[in-house]
């Protein structure tokens, strides 16, 4: 029973890796079950991905419809500083390795509030 996992993960690298190369815009829905036959993938193990990409806030899902790319909140920027602060070894003071976004990545998906 690996192999459902081992798709949900290749899935979910193919997905992240669009997203971090730009391929993906912010503002078109895109269906879940035309990206999983263009990309060679059965629905559910794609399905998987799309939900932890949600989970982490990459994407958010449309029900019916299907998915666009997360837009950040000034909220989400806060929330993402704090988690890297937290993430911080004071006493050697540097970071402590780990694989969040890095911040550049971020500027792509920024909904600026007025």
């Amino acid at each position: 029973m690996k192999e459902p996992q081992l798709l949900q993960t290749k899935a979910y690298d193919y997905l992240i890796d669009l997203i971090k190369k730009g391929k993906l815009k912010t503002d078109k829905i895109y269906s879940l079950n035309q990206l999983a036959k263009d990309a060679g993938f059965s629905k559910i193990p794609f399905r998987d991905a799309v939900l932890r990409l949600e989970q982490e806030r990459y994407i958010d899902i449309l029900p019916s419809r299907g998915f666009t790319l997360h837009k950040m909140t000034k909220e989400d920027i806060i929330e993402t500083y704090q988690m890297r602060n937290n993430n911080f070894d004071h006493r050697q003071r540097q970071p402590v390795r780990n694989n969040l976004t890095p911040i550049c990545d971020l500027g792509a998906s920024v909904e600026y509030e007025r």
